[in-house]
């Protein structure tokens, strides 16, 4: 929950639970939500009351510039005689002993006129001396007609910071109750445990019913808990027990990022992963695509112990639809890195830094049009020294199994299908073995 002075942001009813890894996006939609104009008399926009100083960063304060104002000049606070192009606003910014001026949001490079579509470059903080307060700061700054609305910047309370429940029922705005044997004093602004209807915005029972839940139980330690996934898009995860008692796992193979960006041409959107089995290994979850996936197996092409000094690519070795397999053997190599869905324009990526044991997915290039995060990290543990990556192409999706499932990295790629290529690179000399299937599906 986002504090405004002097208003409050609604809970949103509709957010699906997300990853953290989202979280920016979650923020941006707060902060565009629309601002109110006070009457024309009286202070800044939004400023009616004293924020709680434990609640912001001291020293800065956010606007938001009209649609129609002229785009500040950030460096006039870092260079003499110059003004921001604001007459009005440089006043306001001198009263409020503005020491700097800066964009919340950067220009966006390749996505410069997207972000501007979406109202963030109206975006600025502005910094001041730390002698006084914000809410100081905010009624010196005043009324400036170029200016939407002036907010405090809400910062984290540290889990353990000494905060009152009374302290946050005023600002949070949350149907959450106080529950006997937990000490997050961050729990009441969990909007989506718990709904009675009391708050703005609020629908009742559209929650995940928690409570309840943790009556029952609150876990065990023989629960195994770990990153299911390190990828890009993996969503609502649900697991069945086969008929032989395997456990099988699926889920949405999206995030709903930008519904808006899907295949050219195409009128669906989204879909789910080949489904997967899981066990446990050394106290850990490991994944595997469903064995009944060797069934539509097709054309089997193998090369072992290939040399890769450069970037290479193996004969049959390519397509957009396959169950691909690549062992780098431990070696003179910086990094090794493997394209998929490559022609001139476009790839995906894998990369693997054998001295990090660090595993890179990046589909900058991979030709969407959503200003999303297109890039994730996983660590991967050393099989004396190899790696040995699965990986199955559908299309318009990539799945990653290192080293027999214990990681898994999966994403969406809306390349083209014409870009069917498949490489390989090393900086330095990796020896790899590579199996590919044909999928008859």
């Amino acid at each position: 929950m986002f504090i405004r002075s002097g208003c409050r942001l609604p809970a949103p009813d509709l957010f699906p639970l997300k990853p953290m890894k989202h979280f920016s996006f979650f923020l941006t939609l707060l902060l565009l939500t629309a601002c109110t104009r006070d009457p024309e008399s009286g202070p800044a926009p939004g400023v009616g009351q004293t924020p709680m100083q434990e609640f912001y960063i001291p020293g800065v304060f956010r606007i938001k510039l009209r649609e129609t104002a002229a785009e500040l000049d950030t460096r006039a606070f870092t260079r003499s005689g110059s003004g921001s192009g604001i007459a009005a606003f440089d006043a306001a910014a001198t009263r409020a002993g503005a020491t700097a001026v800066q964009r919340v949001f950067s220009n966006g490079d390749r996505f410069r006129e997207r972000r501007r579509r979406a109202g963030l470059h109206l975006w600025y903080d502005v910094h001041f001396s730390g002698a006084i307060s914000v809410a100081e700061a905010m009624e010196r700054f005043g009324r400036v007609d170029e200016v939407e609305c002036i907010e405090p910047v809400p910062r984290m309370v540290p889990a353990g910071a000494t905060v009152s429940q009374a302290d946050f029922s005023r600002t949070s705005g949350s149907d959450n109750v106080a529950i006997p044997g937990f000490d997050d004093p961050l729990l009441v602004n969990q909007w989506i445990y718990h709904r009675v209807g009391a708050a703005v915005g609020s629908t009742a029972v559209a929650d995940l019913n928690i409570f309840p839940a943790w009556s029952v139980s609150t876990g065990h330690k023989d629960v195994v808990v770990a990153v299911v996934d390190g990828g890009i898009d993996f969503y609502a995860t649900q697991t069945t027990l086969a008929p032989d008692g395997r456990r099988i796992m699926t889920a949405w193979l999206q995030t709903w990022s930008d519904t808006e960006d899907k295949p050219k041409g195409c009128k669906w959107f989204g879909q789910t992963i080949c489904p997967r089995e899981l066990h446990i290994k050394d106290g850990r979850i490991v994944q595997a695509p469903v064995r009944e996936l060797d069934a539509v197996h097709g054309k089997r092409t193998f090369h072992e112990n290939v040399t890769v000094q450069g970037e290479t690519s193996l004969e049959g070795i390519k397509g957009r639809v396959a169950d691909l397999t690549v062992t780098v053997q431990p070696g003179e190599y910086r990094s090794f890195t493997l394209k998929l869905a490559a022609d001139a324009d476009h790839h995906t990526s894998l990369t693997y830094d054998p001295y990090t044991s660090q595993l890179t997915l990046d589909r900058s290039y991979a030709g969407s049009r959503a200003d999303i995060v297109h890039t994730r990290s996983c660590k991967v543990r050393s099989q004396n020294g190899a790696l040995k990556l699965r990986i199955l192409l559908d299309k318009n999706s990539i799945e990653v199994f290192a080293n027999d499932g214990e990681q898994t990295m999966t994403a969406w790629i809306y390349t083209p299908q014409s870009a069917d290529g498949i490489t390989f690179a090393a900086d330095g000399k990796a020896t790899i073995t590579a199996e590919q299937f044909e999928l008859n599906l």
